[in-house]
């Protein structure tokens, strides 16, 4: 595993922190998956690979068959295989991805956590609530009604026990007063007999699992899931304690961070398919990190297609930062705000913590000063403070909407929240008109969302176009044809448009007087329900849309090579030249060409001219070497091979020899690029420095 990345220490507040770390034994583990229709062929190989590196355990992570072992490894959707450090993870991670048995393989690496009823601490500690201008331990002066309106909407629903709640944190307090009879019970399970009499794969998992230590036990062993548990649910109006925001929901204990709060990726992606396979509506994730895993898009995209809304903290430090889960597109991202609705800064929290923001937030929640339960006694509470405890807010008030109407879908609620949230209430500079990369859609109003769950409004925003390509100077007509409900319509044309903005259903003619590809937008709203919806398209005007050859730069003689550039709208003819000696065998006035290179060695030049409809050409390039030393396994094998030329590069472009799979990180270990391909575009992002990682090498690209 990675070593100690970005440590920070825990202060009086739990914060959420991200970080990469060893693993605490003598053992690391792969993700893996095998690709559909895997034969028996390749299980052998499969097995000879875990033998070859004394693989000491597989375990499938969400299966769909449990039938026998060898069905549930062939229908897993995340495999973890675990070898002894003795071994080297780089040479064996590599092995495994050359084998072509697999659709992903990667390394698994730890995250880290991210805190008017009759309850007795409502009034006094709960201002986001119902704020009065609360002045409590925060440190800023609270605003008037900068708070979620819950009080208003407890009076449509508190909650439905039918719905569950996944707390994916570490571990409850089970017996503490704000959850009696509110934990989630497996009712398919005989308590204490220590049989699977569910046959799911877990032994007496009667409230949930720990998936730290793999038993039954999914007791808190830190306190911040205790307290995540009881912002989003702790029991209100029942006289004692605080009322968190879904009265009863029953809540899935889900164990994934121990008790430093740090946690494997393998056990958490792990949690999400028994969640989601044992019944959950909503989740909710107080954790994270920096680095995007496909084992673990593929277990949110699970939950989703089942019905489930995750829901996860954009974390900590202040920054413009996408961290994971958060960051995954069927995640719904949560920022943190103060009791002014101001974003959580580290210029208002002493430098201690601050909300990461960035085109992924979805919405704010009130996030410093949290008043909630603890574990170190079943009465107890106390304040946090950090995105962690903003989640939940939202986790809640998702499982109150859920509540509703079941039948609601991930997208459903989640569209619901955004567009129920108060926009502009924030900082002026940060909280702007709609969608803002600070506050995202806004900070949420629980009441205002039942308001619209409640709704029959279905707002659809639509529009059709006359053409995709035009020439410049060309008209092209917009026409809309959204719901009937909308009664406000914006578009915006793009740049170079005439006109470049109109308001009402059209049809609206617009000539574009600059070449490229225009973003096109079309908002509608309901003024009754403030629901809002968007709708992006984008149309092509004259060239500047050639993309660069994708395509092996080294090549052997008497071999075949395919190579192309994407397809663009509008384009008429593609014309390909490429090196004497070699022949296009298919594809030659296409995007894709299949090429023969017979027997002239040397570096040389592929290049393809395109013409549009316009009359007008766009031309691009790609250098290749031709080997006389090349075998078909080299060839095969290229792939592996990290030179990178020119570098430094002054324009920040760099090329690889071939088509690989790279990621890009800054200075401070941020990553800024996941892609395949054979170019590295750096052009559009600041510094100096930045670092190239493939297949577990890493290679420094100065500009």
């Amino acid at each position: 595993m990675n070593t100690l990345k970005n440590c920070f220490s825990l202060t009086v507040l739990l914060f959420f922190i991200s970080l990469s770390i060893s693993s605490q034994d003598n053992t690391y583990s792969l993700l893996v998956a095998l690709k559909k229709g895997t034969s028996p062929e390749a299980m052998i190989k499969f097995k000879a690979l875990n033998n070859r590196f004394n693989s000491i355990s597989m375990r499938s992570l969400g299966s769909s068959d449990k039938s026998t072992e060898e069905q549930s490894i062939l229908t897993s959707r995340v495999i973890r295989l675990k070898f002894l450090t003795t071994t080297d993870k780089i040479v064996v991670k590599s092995e495994y991805e050359k084998s072509n048995l697999f659709k992903f393989v990667e390394l698994d690496h730890a995250s880290k956590g991210n805190i008017v009823p009759n309850d007795p601490f409502f009034s006094e500690n709960q201002y986001y609530h119902l704020n009065n201008g609360y002045d409590g331990v925060v440190g800023v002066e609270g605003k008037a009604d900068a708070d979620m309106d819950t009080d208003l909407a407890w009076d449509i629903t508190t909650g439905n026990e039918n719905v569950v709640l996944g707390v994916f944190d570490s571990g409850l307090r089970l017996d503490h007063e704000e959850f009696v009879g509110r934990v989630w019970v497996n009712e398919d399970e005989i308590p204490g007999n220590g049989i699977d009499d569910d046959n799911n794969g877990y032994i007496d998992d009667i409230n949930g699992w720990d998936f730290v230590n793999d038993d039954n036990d999914p007791s808190d062993d830190n306190r911040h899931g205790t307290v995540v548990a009881g912002i989003a649910a702790a029991t209100g109006n029942n006289g004692v304690g605080i009322a968190g925001m879904d009265w009863k929901c029953k809540i899935m204990v889900l164990k994934v961070l121990d008790d430093r709060i740090d946690g494997l990726i393998s056990n958490e992606i792990e949690a999400i398919f028994y969640a989601v396979d044992n019944g959950i509506h909503i989740g909710n994730m107080s954790f994270g990190g920096l680095e995007r895993l496909d084992s673990f898009q593929e277990a949110v995209d699970y939950a989703e297609s089942k019905g489930v809304l995750l829901i996860a903290a954009t974390g900590n430090e202040g920054e413009e930062i996408a961290q994971f889960p958060a960051a995954y597109s069927s995640v719904m991202a949560v920022g943190a705000s103060h009791p002014d609705d101001t974003r959580v800064t580290k210029a208002t929290t002493r430098g201690n913590f601050g909300s990461n923001y960035g085109d992924h937030v979805d919405v704010l929640a009130p996030g410093s000063g949290i008043f909630s339960s603890r574990i170190v006694r079943s009465n107890a509470y106390g304040f946090f403070g950090g995105t962690s405890f903003s989640s939940p807010m939202v986790a809640g008030l998702a499982c109150l909407i859920k509540g509703l109407d079941l039948t609601k879908t991930p997208q459903e609620i989640r569209a619901i929240i955004q567009n129920s949230a108060e926009d502009e209430v924030g900082d002026p500079k940060e909280d702007t008109a709609g969608f803002d990369k600070f506050y995202g859609f806004g900070r949420i109003n629980a009441h205002k969302a039942l308001l619209l769950a409640q709704s029959n409004f279905n707002l659809n925003a639509e529009f059709n176009v006359s053409k995709n390509f035009i020439c410049k100077d060309e008209t092209v007509t917009f026409t809309n044809s959204s719901s009937e409900n909308a009664t406000s319509l914006k578009w915006t044309f793009g740049e170079g448009a005439s006109p470049a903005t109109a308001v009402g259903n059209g049809p609206h003619n617009v000539t574009y007087t600059s070449k490229g590809f225009k973003s096109v937008i079309l908002e509608v709203k309901n003024s009754e329900t403030r629901d809002a919806e968007v709708k992006r398209e984008f149309i092509g005007v004259g060239t500047g849309f050639l993309e660069n050859i994708s395509g092996p730069r080294l090549v052997g003689i008497n071999q075949t090579a395919t190579y192309s550039v994407a397809p663009v709208e509008g384009i008429e003819e593609y014309i390909w030249s490429i090196p004497s000696g070699a022949t296009i065998i298919s594809g030659k006035l296409t995007n894709t060409i299949e090429v023969k290179f017979d027997n002239q060695a040397g570096n040389e030049e592929i290049s393809v001219l395109i013409i549009n409809e316009c009359g007008e050409e766009e031309f691009t390039d790609i250098l290749i070497e031709i080997s006389t030393t090349l075998s078909t396994k080299e060839n095969d094998l290229s792939s592996s091979q990290i030179t990178v030329f020119p570098n430094p590069s002054s324009k920040g472009l760099f090329y690889l020899y071939n088509s690989q799979k790279y990621s890009v990180y800054d200075v401070r270990g941020r990553i800024l690029l996941k892609e395949e391909g054979v170019l590295v575009d750096l052009r559009n992002y600041s510094g100096n420095i930045f670092f190239l990682k493939i297949s577990g090498k890493t290679i420094k690209l100065l500009r």
